[in-house]
């Protein structure tokens, strides 16, 4: 199909349609105002002659694209046309169309075929990609390419004979890509020039261009009869090809994954071979899980706003194809009316409705300061609004003329101080987003009838009290996608089968009150398993002890989510065991099990395949950690695969049993383990680890620490507040792995390295810090035998020390030596020796000189 101007406007209107949607989430218009380029008013003007640049500044070669799709027939047309017969000295063929259709890569295919180096003397490729340009560039551009040297002169009679030289005699093809500039001037002057250096018949000109102006100009010059070469799209098989290619390797099968998108990924890529392309690479680049969310994220514009992290700040890299329709919106040329507009005083407020301008403005952005409530009336001016902006300026009370602004799409009043919506809010029927400041207390709550939003999809406020009341009859919101929390009231319209409808939420969603909830049946009427864009579930119990019964147990089997679920929060649950439904949890990485005093057993969560955070406390009922925890089979020895951090605080924990000790000797038990940590067990003796990093808080008779399940792998170890600790674990079972240890306020350790302990082996310790131990009496040279790795050695604020030996010769490697406040050390400085010993030391600091009394 070519390219008109009909099916062109319909493309750049679908275009636009996207962007707006884009646009109606004001989070992002805020960060990307400054990062993408959406400036104010009087600074879009100077901006444009930059962004241009930026647009047209990219640079070709005629290096050929592999597996070109779809243009086999069009290459075969173009290079047709440059081998027959031409009776005149120079010919053009202009490839035209919008960006993304493939005009440079065609380009490549012609210039690469067989037939034209037998058909052509001489090859040029040349690379234009400027709005304007002068003719001594396109003169030298070309020289260049025939000269492989850097043109230093700037005769222009010069260089134009010395491409007459080159191409004397011969038929040349000569490549012009990515053509802007329409100057009639100029390309007479430019070919009339090439014609006059080279009299031999049959030379041809190969343009593409975006502009059919350009287009025109140049075939009418050349007097061709065919006229320009309109490049159609892609058919949905072919832009279904590339996609394949990106995502998948050759002769493998379509994923059913990737199958069931199809039709609504290639309405994405619109034709577009460039679009297919970038919609192929940003699903190969993301799990297959994730692709339903990506499709449903207007994929499109996720893949042309490129994000770019660079060392002055995060910018957005807009592609050609975004930049030429929004150029075209924002080009002050191109219309007497401003769209987008922020005000910084009332002044200018005013007279933008003086000249009449306010009802033109489809965005405003007030940076006023103070409050505004006086000037809403001007503000109800504005009264073709689709964006309005009142964030961070103290308002208070939002007046009930915002209900006159009834095309408007986003409201902000963030960070505003804002206490009351009006009635009139409501009014809004195309209000699409919503946001409102977290901090900002609504003392009457939401309107009365702010369900009748219908157009509402996205309501960004969170407010942390969950006796605040829900809108009415929530679930006529059928569009909404956005809603941070829900509070279930008994109240008729406040229940919890408002969720029921509401089947677009995605991104995290807390429900609180679910004491209220009569059982099963009426959790199920949330239809949470409906809901597969939700990625984050908070479930909330009202706090607090109450008596257990099974209602709770079945409220929480019918709130079963969707499978893609990726965090779960459970607090306050006072059921005594967990459905059965978490083990389809397959794409779970984070949950949290907090304040559920009555459960007494833990869900079997070892075979999560994906869990990578599990947060365990206030579980007051779990005394036994043991098979049921690792979901024990005799045909998986793998538990735990994906977890990286465990946080353990349940008081009453006694026993917890490795997986050897239930029965699964060859176990592999938290192989990705990187952060353990326990604390608030003061009953627990012994714990199993296979972690690179161990904090143990609280437990005051451990005694013991089980590395178990193949090679060590602590690295990092924190003892801190074990009350009852009167000596170390037995630190030989780290291996060679341990590298920081610290041990804190444990005032019963009396002794490091004595009383018949053995030397531990610590090869790789580089941090040794002890503080605030206030039994410590001794510390033996022992513990630093083995300790030739060791950098850094604090000991401090151990007030009964009265035995340090240390010799430096021990600790070749020490760089930082730290002695401070203990009193009682002071006869006994006599024991450090090896000084001379020490060259890699460069902080030392002994202050013990404190009294007793101090």
């Amino acid at each position: 199909m070519c390219w008109t101007s009909s099916t062109m406007k319909i493309f750049v209107g679908r275009l636009a349609s996207k962007i707006r949607d884009i646009n109606m989430n004001l989070e992002r218009i805020n960060r990307q105002a400054n990062d993408v380029g959406l400036v104010f008013r009087f600074q879009i003007e100077a901006a444009l002659p930059a962004a241009t640049g930026a647009a047209t500044s990219r640079q070709t070669d005629s290096i050929l694209v592999p597996n070109v799709v779809g243009r086999v027939d069009d290459e075969s047309k173009i290079v047709d046309m440059l081998s027959s017969p031409s009776e005149k000295v120079l010919s053009v063929i202009p490839i035209t169309g919008p960006g993304g259709l493939g005009k440079t890569t065609l380009a490549k295919s012609v210039y690469n075929n067989p037939k034209i180096d037998g058909h052509f003397g001489q090859k040029i490729w040349v690379c234009v990609a400027k709005e304007q340009i002068k003719i001594m560039e396109l003169f030298k551009l070309i020289l260049v390419q025939l000269t492989r040297e850097e043109v230093k002169v700037d005769n222009r009679e010069v260089i134009v004979k010395e491409i007459g030289e080159k191409l004397k005699g011969k038929k040349y093809f000569l490549v012009l890509d990515d053509v802007w500039d329409y100057d009639q001037g100029l390309w007479s002057d430019y070919f009339n020039t090439l014609m006059g250096l080279n009299e031999t018949k049959g030379s041809w000109c190969l343009l593409t261009t975006r502009s059919k102006l350009v287009a025109d100009v140049v075939s009418t010059h050349l007097k061709m009869n065919s006229g320009p070469y309109f490049l159609g799209k892609l058919s949905s098989e072919e832009c279904w090809s590339i996609i394949k290619g990106k995502v998948m390797s050759a002769g493998e099968e379509v994923p059913e994954e990737l199958e069931a998108l199809k039709k609504q990924i290639l309405g994405r890529c619109d034709g577009l071979p460039l679009a297919a392309s970038l919609i192929g690479g940003l699903l190969l680049n993301n799990r297959r899980e994730k692709w339903h969310s990506i499709v449903q994220e207007i994929l499109l514009q996720n893949s042309l706003l490129e994000k770019v992290e660079k060392q002055r700040g995060t910018y957005y890299k807009m592609h050609d194809l975004v930049h030429d329709f929004a150029k075209s919106v924002l080009n002050p040329k191109s219309s007497s009316q401003g769209r987008y507009l922020a005000l910084h005083s009332y002044e200018e407020m005013a007279e933008n409705v003086r000249r009449n301008k306010a009802a033109s403005i489809r965005s405003l952005f007030l940076h006023l300061g103070g409050g505004i409530s006086a000037d809403m009336d001007t503000l109800s001016r504005f009264k073709h609004l689709h964006v309005l902006r009142l964030s961070g300026y103290y308002i208070v009370f939002l007046p009930s003329s915002i209900g006159k602004l009834l095309h408007l799409r986003l409201l902000d009043i963030s960070s505003s101080g804002i206490r009351s919506l009006p009635e009139s809010l409501c009014k809004l029927y195309n209000l699409q987003t919503l946001t409102i400041d977290d901090d900002d207390e609504l003392e009457r709550g939401f309107p009365k009838r702010m369900s009748d939003l219908i157009s509402l999809r996205h309501l960004n406020y969170y407010h942390c009290d969950a006796e605040f009341k829900m809108p009415m009859q929530m679930g006529r919101l059928t569009c909404l996608q956005t809603l941070k929390f829900f509070n279930v009231s008994q109240e008729r319209g406040r229940g919890i089968e408002e969720l029921g409808t509401l089947k677009y939420l995605k991104g995290s969603l807390s429900i609180r009150n679910l004491g209220l909830v009569k059982g099963k049946e009426a959790a199920k009427q949330a239809k949470l398993f409906e809901k597969p864009d939700l990625s984050c579930l908070v479930f909330e119990w009202e706090s607090g002890d109450r008596e257990s019964d099974n209602r709770e147990e079945d409220v929480l089997e019918g709130l079963q989510p969707h499978p893609n679920l990726q965090e779960l929060v459970i607090y306050s649950f006072m059921g005594n065991k967990f459905p059965q439904w978490h083990i389809n949890l397959s794409k779970l990485e984070v949950l949290w099990i907090v304040d559920c005093k009555r459960c007494s057993e833990l869900p079997s969560l070892g075979q999560l395949p994906s869990l990578k955070s599990l947060y365990l406390e206030g579980l007051d009922n779990i005394r036994f950690i043991g098979d049921e925890f690792y979901g024990s089979s005799t045909r998986r020895r793998k538990f735990f695969p994906a977890l990286e951090e465990l946080y353990v605080a349940v008081g009453n924990l006694v026993e917890w049993k490795g997986a050897d000790q239930v029965g699964e000797a060859e176990a592999d038990v938290f192989p990705m383990l990187r952060d353990f940590r326990i604390r608030g067990c003061p009953q627990l003796t012994a714990l199993p680890c296979s972690c690179k990093s161990l904090y143990v808080q609280g437990c005051d008779n451990l005694t013991s620490i089980k590395t178990g399940y193949g090679t060590a792998s602590v690295e990092e170890l924190w003892i801190h507040s074990c009350d009852n600790l009167r000596e170390l674990p037995d630190l030989d079972l780290f291996g060679s792995s341990l590298q920081r240890l610290t041990i804190s306020f444990c005032p019963r350790l009396i002794s490091l390295g004595v009383n018949g302990q053995k030397s531990p082996l610590l090869l790789c310790l580089e941090k040794l810090k002890i503080e605030y131990c206030e039994g410590l009496t001794t510390i033996s040279d022992k513990m630093f035998q083995s300790c030739r790795s060791l950098r850094s050695l604090e000991v401090m604020r151990c007030p009964n020390l009265v035995s340090f030996s240390l010799n430096l010769q021990e600790a070749p490697s020490l760089e930082r030596f730290i002695l401070k406040e203990c009193p009682k050390l002071i006869p006994y400085c006599e024991g450090f020796n090896g000084f001379a010993f020490a060259t890699s030391l460069k902080e030392l600091s002994i202050n013990i000189f404190t009294t007793l009394e101090e």
